[in-house]
This record gives structure tokens, C-alpha cells and sequence, in this order.
């Protein structure tokens, strides 16, 4: 399971291996004093993870599955009895199934190996899949634009070219060619079309369209790729997450297709 775990030696910045190597992907450690006076109480932390499931461009960046991780770092480090470590366990059973949970309301996604597998195992698969839906939404969302835009240039060009354009229209944008103003003029009907073209895609191709430029979810997509191979995890999750993205087509995407044409059909 997960042959990928054993080739993210570098991407996270571990050096004590008594904290949660998960914490950390975009920083650095924090110290035990400022793990103390930071530490979220795991009904907060189970609370704001049902609310950024609702709205995920309100809480986009923030990672509350680490938070979570940091609370169970601390709650094992200051552990005493064994009945305290069992008691961990048992809390640690019960948030992962709340998230598996979560994922599979919102996405379709089911995890039916999970419970063979080592907890290490268990924290890479579902912090993953928790950052690349909900951390990286908009990172996703203007990848899968750009690159979809790019795959289907010839073809959105010959759908729009018979659109008529008045002078006021054209002299409007003086600083596009002829095919960018055709296509900034339609910019809600190629909304629709990547969002149709969208649908018809693979698990595999979509994970590849919303590969952002930078790789900076490149490690959620690989594990989440790995994971799909190896039957750890199920369900198609395309249509449900695209109709999520589709609920920000007048705040973010049809403005993200605009920024896409003018960059590329500059005069």
C-alpha cells in the first residue's frame, strides 16, 4: 500500500520524531513551548472541519487535519497511564472515521483498506486527500481551467469564431487580437463547456488537468493517484467536486477564464 511514502524523503521538514511529521508540509517545526499555547481542542478542531467542507473558499490554506495531528502529538507526549494512550487511540479511531466520513458525503470517496493499514499510512492517505479537495480548492480550480483551456484551444476557438463582434465590442479590448476578444465575449458559455468536458474525464486525467503549475499539490495528487491504483481508495469523485467548483463560477472561475485569455491573447 502507498509505495509512494517511502519517496517523500525531503518533503517534510521533520527532525523530531516525536512530533507529527504531517504538521509540516509548508513550514517549519514548532517548538514544544509553542506546540503547548497553540494546541486546538479536537471538538474545534472536528467543528471547523464540518464547516470548511461547507465553505471551502473561506477556509482554503488552512489545515485543520494538522491541527489535529499536533493535538495528538502533544496528547501522547504528556500521556501518563496506558489507559490515557488507549483512550488516544480510541479518539484517533473515532476522528479519522468523522473524516472519512466527511469525504465520502461530499465526494463520493470510500477508503476500504484503511484499517490494514499502519497508522503512518493511515495520516499520509487521508491528510492528502483532505488537502487537495479542500486546501488546495483554488489552486485546483486554476489549474484545471488553464490547462483544460490549453488542451481544448482548437476547439473552443472553432465553437466561438462565428461570433459576431461590433466596433464597440472590439475597440473595448484594444489590447487582445481578434481571437481573444471572440473568447472574452463568450466567457460563460466556455465555463460551461470545460465544466461538460470536465465530466466526461477520468479520475487520472482530471487529477493531471488540475496539476497546478508550480506542482505545489503535486505530492495530494500522487498519493491520491497511488491510492486509486492500488484500491485503497474508491468512487468517482469528478462530477461531485466539479460541482462544488462550479458553485464559484461568478466569483472565481469565470474571472479565472478571463485572466487565462488576456495573458494568452495579448496583441
Amino acid at each position: 500500500m502507498l509505495d509512494i511514502f517511502d519517496n517523500l524523503e525531503g518533503i517534510y521538514t521533520v527532525t523530531d520524531p516525536t512530533i507529527d511529521k504531517h504538521r509540516y508540509l509548508d513550514g517549519d517545526l514548532l517548538t514544544e513551548d509553542e506546540m503547548v499555547g497553540t494546541i486546538k481542542s479536537l471538538e474545534m478542531i472536528m467543528s471547523t472541519i464540518s464547516e470548511q467542507f461547507k465553505y471551502p473558499d473561506e477556509y482554503y490554506k488552512q489545515d485543520f487535519v494538522a491541527d489535529y495531528f499536533d493535538w495528538r502529538s502533544y496528547k501522547r507526549k504528556t500521556a501518563i497511564s496506558d489507559e490515557d494512550f488507549e483512550e488516544i487511540d480510541q479518539k484517533d479511531e473515532y476522528f479519522k472515521g468523522f473524516l472519512i466520513t466527511r469525504l465520502s458525503d461530499y465526494f463520493g470517496i470510500g477508503f476500504p483498506t484503511i484499517s490494514d493499514s499502519s497508522e503512518e499510512e493511515q495520516d499520509l492517505m487521508l491528510h492528502m486527500t483532505y488537502r487537495y479537495f479542500l486546501i488546495h480548492i483554488k489552486r485546483n480550480m486554476k489549474a484545471f481551467v488553464k490547462n483544460a483551456m490549453n488542451q481544448l484551444e482548437e476547439t473552443l476557438i472553432s465553437n466561438f469564431q462565428n461570433t459576431q463582434l461590433n466596433d464597440v465590442i472590439s475597440e473595448s479590448h484594444p489590447y487582445l487580437n481578434e481571437t481573444g476578444v471572440i473568447l472574452l465575449h463568450n466567457v460563460y458559455e466556455i465555463g460551461n463547456y470545460l465544466i461538460s468536458y470536465g465530466r466526461e474525464l477520468s479520475i487520472e486525467e482530471f487529477l493531471q488537468l488540475t496539476m497546478s503549475q508550480k506542482l505545489k499539490n503535486q505530492t495530494e495528487i500522487s498519493v491520491i493517484e497511488q491510492g486509486y491504483q492500488d484500491c485503497d481508495m474508491v468512487g468517482n469523485f469528478v462530477i461531485p467536486y466539479l460541482r462544488l467548483l462550479e458553485t464559484y463560477r461568478d466569483s472565481y472561475i469565470n474571472s479565472l477564464i478571463s485572466q487565462e485569455i488576456r495573458e494568452k491573447y495579448r496583441q
